[in-house]
């Protein structure tokens, strides 16, 4: 299964780094019960994840890789930003009720920004450039997502050890939490939401 997703590579070690500067602050926003940061953190050479953490003010309970869908920002997942219903946000709902978040920021299906307008441009959206020349060397574009779920797993096994760590994902996110559940048994359990329907009459 690994093999097959392009999971192959050992990850780099990880810290969770809080970023900003003067017009974009780490801290992108705080409520009575969480703070929100801008957070990037190492997977392998020359890849990062980046996305948001989101930290409550409570007593922790546990951690969570929260995922939105590939064409939903973590911004719309955490309501900072309209797109997503308020019912819907559940990395927000998760750090309200005492879960450390990590909301990483997927590979879109759009074609925005694909190619140099002085040269040319092309359709082909971003998840099928990067699959088509990962695909070369054995790799994919979901093994390199997983991976980035894999490594906030890595911090939150030294930040909060002996904390359960569970992930959670919509559509493409949905896909990707349910492929890191099935690839690391330190994942205890896991949410998919929007990705499959009922199997019972599949053959």
């Amino acid at each position: 299964f690994r093999q097959i997703i392009g999971l192959v590579d050992p990850r780099l070690p990880v810290v969770m780094e809080r970023f900003g500067d003067d017009a974009n602050p780490a801290l992108v926003a705080e409520a009575p019960a969480v703070r929100i940061s801008q957070a990037r953190w190492p997977v392998l050479p020359g890849i990062h994840g980046e996305g948001l953490l989101l930290e409550p003010k409570q007593a922790v309970r546990g951690v969570v890789v929260a995922l939105p869908d590939a064409d939903q920002t973590p911004e719309q997942a955490v309501g900072l930003a309209p797109g997503v219903a308020p019912e819907l946000q559940f990395a927000r709902q998760f750090a309200e009720n005492g879960f450390v978040v990590v909301v990483p920021t997927l590979l879109d299906r759009t074609a925005r920004g694909s190619g140099d307008p002085s040269l040319s441009m092309t359709n082909m959206p971003h998840r099928e450039w990067i699959a088509r020349q990962a695909f070369m060397m054995g790799r994919h574009v979901i093994g390199y997502e997983v991976q980035k779920v894999l490594a906030a797993v890595d911090w939150a096994e030294t930040q909060h050890p002996g904390m359960k760590i569970g992930v959670a994902g919509y559509g493409e996110g949905g896909l990707i939490a349910f492929y890191s559940a099935a690839a690391d048994p330190r994942i205890a359990g896991a949410a998919v939401i929007g990705y499959f329907k009922s199997r019972q009459e599949s053959w």
